[in-house]
């Protein structure tokens, strides 16, 4: 432990894009009362490991995610190969081998998953060799890896602590977090109590990567709780405390769990089921002109999509991961857009986009539209009609 650098991945800052703050577009506003401890998600679906003297410190904080959102799914901890989104990662990045953005990190959570730790055999620890050992992956431990991926993700606004403390009490999960690292913290090593600055700290070293699992009230003042990979014999007991405050924090990151869900909607009535598990809503999926229309909000809304409605200028506006979908609702038609209103996404023509975007309001003043394209284009969703049922099927 005396070599920091030799700890520490040295991440570089994520160039800005159109995901950049989205996370608020997840949360409302809502003043959370501060509690003495509170951690993202089950205490126990969290464990700290050491990466020894490698860079690991990203692959190690994406499987200490993804151990937690499966511990949440089934009640178990399950550890998960570091070295497989290590190797995945470098596949990509190669010209990056001495750093890289947490927004790539996730990316490849999103596109690639993690095995199992048993399910990925190999002692791989260096770049080359885990490089190596994603390459040769079998197709088995490839498709087992998809099952564990996040679904989309969001930059963290790191600076705004009421946003921060919304999504974690409103979701549970953790967030990834990146910051400084600098000699001088060793003092911190025996109680993991971090300073509020390094501005008089000596040695900076670089940027590190952990895992942001909840908050912790010491000595009256409110402190990140920090899940950290150096072993357990460090900090306390692997965790670290970083202030609400401190200047030395880089990024912070957001993401949703992926789930397969496998969704029925019968026509007529005001229920549907996901996974077998009947949701209720107030109003139904029908059947107009041969064409299954379905309700807008609760059905995106179930697939972890934001929707929101602007009355005034007939607007409902899908936003899901990177993406901003536009419905633009006036009178008997919609005009679909992606992103921008004035970048059309995937209607060739008008006469074929009219035809394909039909929507209408019910009697409770829902909005609903046809089920194939929408689903298809925003969620990826495969789109099916079981017609000894008369049931319409999304799976994803």
């Amino acid at each position: 432990m005396e070599d920091l650098k030799d700890m520490i991945f040295d991440l570089q800052p994520s160039e800005k894009d159109d995901r950049d703050y989205l996370a608020k577009e997840l949360i409302c506003g809502t003043p959370i009362i501060l509690q003495d401890e509170f951690w993202a998600g089950d205490k126990e679906g969290y464990k700290v490991y050491d990466q020894y003297n490698t860079s690991r410190c990203t692959a190690f904080s994406c499987g200490a995610i993804l151990s937690q959102y499966h511990y949440q799914e089934h009640g178990e901890y399950k550890r998960f190969n570091p070295n497989f989104i290590y190797g995945a990662r470098f596949e990509k990045y190669e010209t990056q081998r001495e750093g890289n953005k947490l927004k790539n990190v996730y990316q490849d959570m999103q596109k690639y998953g993690m095995p199992f730790y048993d399910d990925f055999n190999t002692t791989a620890r260096t770049v080359d060799e885990c490089m190596e050992a994603f390459k040769n992956a079998s197709d088995g431990v490839l498709e087992e890896a998809k099952k564990h991926r996040i679904d989309f993700y969001y930059k963290v606004n790191h600076e705004n602590e009421e946003e921060i403390l919304e999504l974690l009490h409103k979701f549970k999960t953790p967030i990834g977090i990146s910051w400084k690292v600098w000699n001088g913290m060793k003092r911190a090593f025996g109680d993991g109590v971090l300073e509020s600055t390094y501005e008089d700290s000596d040695g900076y070293v670089g940027n590190h990567m952990s895992v942001l699992v909840g908050y912790k009230k010491i000595n009256e003042k409110y402190y990140w709780i920090i899940l950290n990979s150096w072993g357990e014999y460090v900090g306390d007991k692997g965790y670290f405390y970083i202030p609400f405050n401190a200047d030395y924090i880089n990024e912070m990151w957001f993401s949703i769990d992926y789930k397969p869900r496998y969704i029925e909607i019968p026509m007529n009535e005001k229920h549907y089921t996901v996974n077998g598990k009947v949701v209720e809503i107030d109003t139904n999926a029908v059947i107009i002109n041969d064409r299954i229309y379905i309700p807008l909000r609760a059905l995106m809304e179930e697939l972890n999509a934001i929707v929101k409605y602007d009355d005034e200028n007939k607007l409902a506006t899908i936003i899901r991961g990177i993406d901003k979908f536009y419905f633009s609702l006036l009178e008997d038609e919609t005009t679909f857009f992606r992103n921008s209103a004035y970048n059309r996404f995937y209607y060739e023509d008008d006469i074929d986009r009219r035809e394909l975007t039909k929507h209408f309001v019910d009697e409770n003043d829902r909005t609903l539209v046809p089920i194939r394209k929408p689903f298809e284009i925003i969620v990826g969703a495969k789109v099916s009609w079981d017609n000894d049922r008369k049931m319409a099927i999304i799976e994803i």
